[in-house]
């Protein structure tokens, strides 16, 4: 696979563990909404001297200039050293896009449930969905730990929020008690609550792999059919 390099110009405070890379490349990046890349440093190497490459899904659309990856701080080496070391300006190594994960201009309403920063590869869909102003009833189930952890909480809220055909929920697991909106995990629940299912809607799952199976598994439970169900777990 190809090996492209891309120059990192900005670096975005998301929440407390997590960052938004906005990437520059030579020539413009082609991919589809929901892809992700191989990521890699010159100068970072395993205990044996090799290359560290790792996955981290587009949460740009590409309807827009830049190119952004969303990383969550997860303690391994590749990501203590993007928030430990990297800046603004340096060099980043990368492969693709690839991925099966995508979202497909089709009839149907559409339905993104997320966990954490599961919520990138989303992104990039509900982006292109608003960029594109096309006719889809769109709707996000979105969970987080705090309100604090709420990952995009401006673009979803101040942004998509307020186009016609978005819908936008989001859940706390530990809420504080001034939080006026949705608690615990997305279950069968809170989807027959608030998702009116068709033949033709389309879901779209992110996250744990534990939280996607089993939302996997209460989608089929209630009617959805295998091929309007496209997950990717972490």
């Amino acid at each position: 696979m190809e090996i492209k390099e891309a120059k990192i110009i900005e670096i975005i405070e998301e929440t407390e563990d997590v960052k938004s890379f906005i990437l520059k490349f030579e020539e413009r990046l082609n991919y589809q909404p929901g892809q992700f890349i191989m990521a890699s440093f010159e100068d970072l190497k395993d205990d044996k001297g090799n290359e560290v490459w790792r996955a981290f899904s587009l949460s740009s659309s590409p309807t827009e200039e830049e190119v952004m990856i969303t990383v969550k701080l997860h303690g391994g080496i590749f990501t203590t050293h993007l928030f430990e070391n990297v800046k603004e300006g340096d060099t980043i190594k990368i492969k693709g896009p690839v991925g099966n994960f995508t979202f497909k201009e089709e009839k149907g309403d559409v339905v993104f449930i997320a966990a954490g920063s599961g919520i990138a590869p989303l992104r990039s869909m509900m982006k292109f969905i608003a960029d594109k102003k096309l006719n889809i009833n769109t709707t996000l189930l979105y969970t987080s730990r705090h309100e604090r952890d709420i990952i995009f909480n401006d673009f979803l809220f101040d942004e998509l929020a307020k186009l016609d055909n978005f819908t936008i929920r989001a859940s706390l697991t530990q809420p504080h008690e001034t939080w006026g909106g949705m608690t615990g995990r997305i279950g069968r629940e809170a989807i027959e609550e608030f998702i009116d299912i068709k033949e033709s809607t389309r879901f779209y799952i992110c996250g744990p792999k534990g939280m996607v199976t089993g939302t996997k598994d209460i989608l089929e439970n209630l009617g959805v059919m295998k091929e309007n169900i496209n997950i990717e777990p972490w």
